[in-house]
């Protein structure tokens, strides 16, 4: 992700705090592939770029924040970063939200309480912030489990355990 996707994805929040609408946005470039190549092809003029991001985007009734703001994307020529901005707005809303995103990633299916446990943790770790967490099965791992956040990963796996055995052992 370029620093110019996520200073756009800065100025998207402050001019719009309505995440639905970037959503559907989002949904629209993701679903329709031709609606995105259109965008970013260079071919295609200014004006017809503006006339079908009009049409598409009043179909969906998104606000014209977000058709203003994807129109000068395509002004400026980072039509071809929309999809890096529109993750980097999830993550800043996130951040002005005080949500912490985390991925828990285990060798089998975890029980509430055990789920519950590396909430209270992350809580504690991360006070004031909202804990999300959402859940992986990796048998990979053979047991234990990783937590993954933005900023911070926690590798409580037996995989991890045992190379860390071998390397004692080995002396490396």
């Amino acid at each position: 992700m370029t620093q110019t996707a996520v200073n756009s994805a800065k100025v998207l929040y402050d001019l719009s705090t309505d995440k639905d609408d970037i959503k559907n946005a989002e949904n629209i470039l993701s679903l329709t592939p031709v609606f995105k190549e259109v965008l970013e092809c260079p071919i295609v003029s200014l004006d017809k770029k503006e006339k079908v991001v009009d049409e598409i985007f009043q179909r969906a009734k998104l606000s014209s924040v977000v058709t203003n703001f994807v129109k000068e994307m395509c002004k400026v020529g980072n039509a071809c970063e929309l999809s890096d901005i529109f993750k980097a707005y999830y993550d800043y809303w996130d951040e002005k939200n005080h949500i912490l995103r985390a991925v828990v990633t285990s060798a089998k299916e975890m029980s509430q309480d055990e789920i519950k446990g590396i909430r209270d943790d992350l809580e504690k770790k991360y006070p004031g912030y909202t804990i999300e967490i959402s859940e992986k099965v990796d048998a990979s791992l053979l047991g234990g489990y990783v937590v993954k956040t933005k900023m911070e990963e926690y590798d409580k796996s037996f995989t991890w355990r045992l190379s860390q055995l071998e390397r004692k052992m080995t002396g490396r």
